[in-house]
């Protein structure tokens, strides 16, 4: 589904905030079924910057991929990604008997999700772009990824009333769940 251009600014305006630590813009999310399932539409909105990051560092040179299956590859991790991180939260919530806020997690994220991506594309075009030296910039991206997981954990700890410790912990299953689907990524490319 696709989100009407106001629905767009005002979860995109919603999660801006969460990135001043100011998460007052959760009660103002759209919690409904459609709005859940018009969230994933940010993936598409994060695939510019996606497809810009991943051709920034190139692969081996050696090895010659078919195009087709590196595009089948790549298109199925993308999606699959966008679907692993909701799917083992809402197993997690079921445990826990917390599924209530399940919805307004995964649209937060989501929405998030287009931030931080956005982020990350004005850093690494920062790096490339040789105006600055190279330490300063991988510095600053350093400290940028500890304070976008920090903003992460926030927003967990305040949809789900939890501890620090389940809102971190629940931040590190998204990197391990990524580092899980890149490694996959470069194995069924190798193979």
């Amino acid at each position: 589904m696709i989100p009407s251009l106001t629905e767009m600014k005002h979860h995109l305006g919603a999660t801006f905030g969460f990135l001043r630590l100011d998460l007052s813009g959760l009660e103002h999310i759209d919690t409904s079924s459609r709005s859940f399932w018009n969230s994933f539409f940010a993936a598409w909105l994060c695939l510019p910057g996606y497809i810009y990051l991943s051709t920034l560092y190139p692969t081996d040179n050696d090895v010659l991929y078919d195009s087709f299956a590196v595009l089948l590859i790549e298109a199925l991790i993308y999606m699959i990604s966008w679907l692993a991180y909701p799917v083992a939260i809402h197993a997690i919530l079921v445990l826990h008997n917390k599924v209530e806020n399940f919805r307004q997690l995964v649209i937060a994220i989501n929405w998030l999700q287009l931030w931080v991506i956005l982020v990350q594309v004005f850093l690494h075009t920062l790096l490339k772009s040789g105006l600055f030296p190279e330490i300063m910039v991988s510095l600053t991206g350093l400290l940028t990824l500890f304070y976008l997981l920090w903003v992460k954990a926030n927003v967990i700890k305040q949809v789900i009333p939890c501890s620090w410790f389940i809102a971190v912990g629940l931040v590190f299953l998204d990197i391990v769940l990524s580092l899980s689907l890149s490694n996959l990524e470069n194995v069924l490319l190798e193979g």
